[in-house]
């Protein structure tokens, strides 16, 4: 793996264990409570890792397949997206 590539996937690794950390939890626990979180609250907790992810570690892995990491980061201002043919598309 080169030297660039390891900060790389850590980051991806660790934006998948938080989702799969909370997101499955958020089940657990609408679950024990009888459904008090609800489908929404379940769908917002997935909605929020994802979000806090972006912002947490989107500069380090911002070129990969998902599509919405280079889109926020366009529309933040954080970084150029070269790659990104959603937002420039090929002529």
């Amino acid at each position: 793996m080169k030297a660039a590539a390891a900060p790389r996937a850590a980051a991806e690794a660790l934006g998948t264990f938080f989702l799969v950390l909370i997101g499955p939890g958020a089940v657990m626990v609408d679950a024990y409570s009888g459904g008090a979180i609800s489908q929404v609250g379940v769908a917002l907790a997935f909605a929020f890792v994802v979000l806090a992810m972006i912002y947490a570690l989107g500069y380090l892995s911002w070129h990969h397949a998902l599509r919405w990491v280079p889109l926020s980061n366009q529309s933040a201002e954080v970084a150029p997206s070269p790659g990104n043919h959603l937002c420039h598309p090929a002529s």
